[in-house]
């Protein structure tokens, strides 16, 4: 008898080990799928990176509103491309032409600010800056009132001035 109590209790034992390190397992997993999944969002959440490392030079977007997967487009302006880094603080200006009858909104970085307060086809937003000697970027969301009645000649256009 003492044997199979002892017998018993020992494989409950076992059971609950196996148990236990099975559930701190699958707690670790989920952590480790969490964090992939957030560390992913911050990757992806921009559209395209514009790196500006030099002063006087322009870079030009042109967004097809019909091939846009949903109403927003996020676009990011660095100072950094790789390891190299600006040396000089820069300045730049964003022209942003909608060329579609849809309203949009932009909004930099994590404001609720509409930095577009007209209804005008183009908007200029001016004096913007980039540190020095250190990484630094601005996003930059666009958001499109909606998609309805969009052809294939609605373009948004946006230009970088340095």
């Amino acid at each position: 008898m003492k044997k199979n109590k002892k017998k018993e209790q020992t494989q409950k034992n076992i059971l609950l080990i196996i148990f236990t390190s099975l559930l701190i397992l699958t707690i670790i997993l989920l952590v480790l799928v969490i964090y992939k999944n957030n560390e992913y969002k911050k990757i992806k959440r921009s559209n395209i990176s514009i790196p500006i490392l030099e002063t006087n030079t322009s870079n030009e977007l042109s967004i097809a509103i019909k091939e846009l997967k949903g109403n927003e487009y996020i676009f990011k302006i660095k100072n950094y491309k790789d390891n190299k880094i600006n040396d000089k603080e820069i300045l730049y200006n964003i022209e942003i032409e909608n060329n579609s009858k849809t309203k949009i909104k932009l909004y930099k970085n994590d404001s609720n600010k509409d930095l577009i307060n007209s209804k005008q086809e183009k908007v200029i937003i001016k004096d913007n800056k980039l540190q020095k000697n250190t990484k630094d970027e601005d996003e930059y969301k666009i958001v499109l009132s909606s998609k309805n009645n969009i052809t294939d000649k609605d373009t948004i256009k946006i230009i970088i001035y340095s």
